[in-house]
């Protein structure tokens, strides 16, 4: 069946209810008849995520993760749920109406139609049946994170039911006509960009369990988790359910999924009556259980069984973690836990790059930087699925990267650019995430996503996302350009303005500043060097004349000299003026390194402390890919990386990490709130796969591409490397002193060999069939 396009009758619906103007729940149905079954869709959209039943029957589920005036309807077969006869569609509706760092409040809503061949089965008007959910507890709610909004309690006794075809609604009230489909919002309704996450079952097991003591009378569901004292039993360890039976203040159960995942919780159990579990989620049990709550987050929500058997699927926000923490109170009889699972939610991808070598700990750091790359693509990629699920231009910039190397995932990487270049402020910045109407701007940031629109441009041959922003940048660039004093940029401290570069001391900014003086940084004006040098290379994608002439170049670096170079200790500093007690951080050497030509006695000097000096303050695992690309600078040599790699995230994986973790602190951490998930810290992948395999894009689309293997210390190495035209494959091996390297690549590309004299270079170019891509250079 061709998908037709909403029908203009089909209408935005919600319940307006004056008690609750936000972090409100909505029970919607709708009947209807079939006469003769044929393929048959449904199409929905909604302000800010709905759960989809056909005749009782769990369908679909969503969260919608975008700016107001930007709304798509998804599309689901329910073919195998519709049945010859009447039909019921049944589906709950929450409006978050809060704020937070992944949304922006907009108006209440939920749209859906049911398609088939024959015409529209279903449309959302005036006359769907709509009533406030009397199960899911609408209004003022503990906030989880300021990232993840209110936490959700859900209350099975007063689950009448509704979703199932039988259940009269006579009793419920009618929908509110909101707008038209194409009228809710400034830019209309268009079909969903990407395509439909993959969900499978994990099902966690039992690793301890116990009895409660001293629960607290009161507080946030995290509160009450984490104020209370765990006795602890010998239980069902290992199992993926338990039997539990009353106790004077309950029971709590911890389950372990293995590894760190994302998705959308579900419990199966029975009761013997109405029982209370405070669920809690965490990544690690560093401190013998849940760390539910730390400082104002509020890790866990409440589920309240009813009496006998129920599965439920906690809907709107995905956890991200590894433990599960179950306290079970209240009840006067036995509750069976049958199991504990997260329905997993991976976005498809159509290629997964091939990687071996001859380092099993080199071929486990690319593996588990490919599960965290997963993790970490939710709607728009995120900078962690625990704590925040919010997209930044700095996660943005190091995950894409990554991403086309390991599954040349360019429409994904698109729709996060996009997303992101949208929070625009008038002093030419953008916000520090979205989407957010966070008024705060971290200067550096916007640097990094113009250097993530130059790669994906590079990268995927791409031109239209370039040429869209182009404006912007331009504007960006000389609005920069125009602020230089000196020849260097000086930060504004005022208090939207959070100058930041990394988490090691003296690059954190310590947060938004109140203060309106202003100072010198000198990372911010190495980094307008990078981003002048990727605006210069996105005027040639797009064949502009408007490049930065290299004299303003030359000016900067002179004024980053002038301001900043430490005679006396060879190295430079990262504020001026320099106070006897200032920091020298690794990455702003690495950056010097990189950016400043450098003499060669100069870049001796300052390459001595990079990767070993502990005087240094150290680059974080966020910034590594400028430690690693200094080295290489300075030695020529991929050994010094390679150790960098195989110390600080050989590390990670000796602690047995699934994933890696948002600093080398782990847990520890941001007062106990480090990220044992974190999409930026997969940046090895980019060093092993552009530098160790040797291949990199020199034209967009790698209509021409470099291949470039440094040797390393490995005596073997294989990996395929996705492009829009197929993939580049490269094997090398050392044998007798002999290094030879084999390169397969599409016909239709050019290559351009950087072979050293001891290496034997073996080519053969394939016919492969061009793919469509958008505005493609040719």
């Amino acid at each position: 069946m061709i998908e037709k396009s909403i029908d203009k009758n089909t209408k935005w619906i919600w319940l307006k209810d004056e008690r609750y103007p936000f972090n409100h729940w909505v029970e919607f149905r709708e009947t209807f008849q079939v006469d003769r079954l044929s393929e048959t869709k449904v199409l929905i959209a909604a302000d800010t995520s709905y759960q989809l039943w056909i005749n009782g029957e769990a369908v679909d589920d969503a969260y919608f993760s975008e700016f107001p005036d930007d709304r798509y309807y998804l599309t689901k077969d329910i073919s195998g749920y519709i049945k010859p006869g009447k039909n019921c569609l049944a589906v709950l509706g929450y409006y978050q109406g809060i704020n937070t760092s992944r949304y922006v409040k907009g108006r209440a809503g939920i749209l859906f139609e049911i398609q088939t061949e024959g015409g529209s089965l279903v449309k959302s008007d005036a006359g769907s049946r709509a009533r406030t959910s009397p199960a899911y507890l609408s209004g003022d709610a503990a906030m989880v994170t300021p990232q993840l909004g209110p936490t959700i309690q859900y209350d099975g006794s007063k689950d009448d039911g509704w979703q199932s075809l039988s259940y009269d609604d006579s009793g419920w009230g009618s929908a509110q006509e909101i707008a038209a489909a194409d009228e809710f919002t400034a830019n209309g309704l268009g079909p969903y960009p990407l395509k439909r996450f993959e969900q499978n079952i994990k099902t966690a097991r039992v690793c301890s369990n116990g009895l409660l003591e001293n629960v607290p009378d009161g507080g946030t569901f995290a509160d009450m988790v984490s104020g209370a004292d765990l006795k602890y039993l010998d239980g069902q360890i290992g199992s993926s359910g338990i039997t539990l039976t009353a106790a004077a203040e309950g029971s709590f159960v911890i389950f372990d999924l293995l590894s760190e995942e994302c998705g959308y919780l579900r419990l199966e159990l029975e009761a013997d009556d109405v029982t209370v579990i405070d669920i809690a989620h965490g990544e690690h049990l560093a401190d013998g259980r849940v760390r539910a709550k730390i400082e104002d987050r509020n890790f866990a929500d409440r589920y309240i069984a009813r009496p006998g058997a129920q599965l439920w699927s906690m809907p709107v926000r995905k956890l991200g973690c590894r433990y599960i923490e179950l306290h079970v109170r209240n009840s006067r009889g036995r509750v069976n836990i049958n199991s504990v699972s997260l329905r997993t939610q991976q976005y498809p991808l159509s290629f997964s790059s091939d990687f071996a070598c001859s380092d099993r700990l080199i071929e486990r750091i690319v593996d588990v930087s490919k599960k965290t790359a997963r993790l970490c693509m939710l709607e728009n990629y995120c900078d962690t699925p625990w704590r925040e699920q919010s997209l930044y231009p700095l996660d943005v910039l190091n995950q894409a990267l990554c991403g086309y190397y390991l599954f040349g995932n360019y429409e994904y990487a698109e729709k996060s650019l996009r997303v992101m270049g949208k929070a625009r402020f008038d002093d030419t910045y953008l916000a520090m995430c979205a989407p957010s109407d966070n008024e705060i701007t971290i200067p550096s940031f916007t640097m990094f996503w113009i250097e993530a629109l130059r790669d994906y441009t590079l990268y995927s041959g791409d031109t239209n996302l370039a040429e869209e922003h182009f404006g912007f940048v331009r504007n960006f660039i000389f609005s920069m350009i125009s602020r230089l004093e000196d020849n260097v940029l000086k930060v504004d401290t005022s208090k939207r303005y959070w100058n930041f570069y990394e988490w090691s001391p003296g690059l954190d900014g310590n947060g938004p500043h109140s203060s309106d003086e202003k100072s010198y940084h000198s990372c911010i004006s190495l980094f307008l060097i990078e981003s002048i040098g990727c605006y210069n290379d996105i005027c040639g994608f797009l064949g502009r004349d408007s490049r930065v002439p290299g004299d303003v170049i030359r000016k900067i670096q002179s004024g980053i000299r002038e301001k900043y170079y430490s005679k006396s200790a060879g190295l430079f500093t990262n504020e001026f003026p320099a106070d006897k007690d200032c920091v020298f951080s690794e990455l702003t050497q690495s950056l010097a390194c990189i950016y400043m030509d450098l003499e060669d006695q100069e870049l001796e000097t300052v390459g001595r402390h990079i990767g070993t000096d502990t005087d240094l303050s150290g680059a974080t695992l966020s910034m590594k890919r400028y430690v690693f690309n200094a080295l290489e600078n300075i030695f020529k040599d991929s050994s010094p990386p390679l150790d960098i790699i195989r110390r600080d995230w050989g590390y990670m994986i000796s602690k047995g990490c699934s994933s890696f973790w948002e600093t080398i602190k782990g847990e520890s951490d941001f007062n106990g709130a480090g990220s044992l998930s974190h999409g930026w810290s997969i940046i090895p992948v980019y060093y092993i796969y552009s530098r160790i395999i040797g291949i990199k894009p020199l034209e967009p689309g790698f209509r021409r591409f470099a291949v470039s293997p440094r040797c390393a210390d490995l005596d073997s190495i294989k990996g395929s490397v996705p492009t829009p035209f197929g993939e580049i494959i490269v094997q090398r091996q050392r044998t007798a002193g002999k290094t030879v390297v084999e390169v397969e690549y599409p016909d239709c590309l050019e290559m351009a060999a950087d072979i050293s004299d001891d290496f034997e270079l073996i080519s053969h170019a394939y016919a492969a069939e061009e793919k469509e891509t958008a505005a493609l250079i040719v």
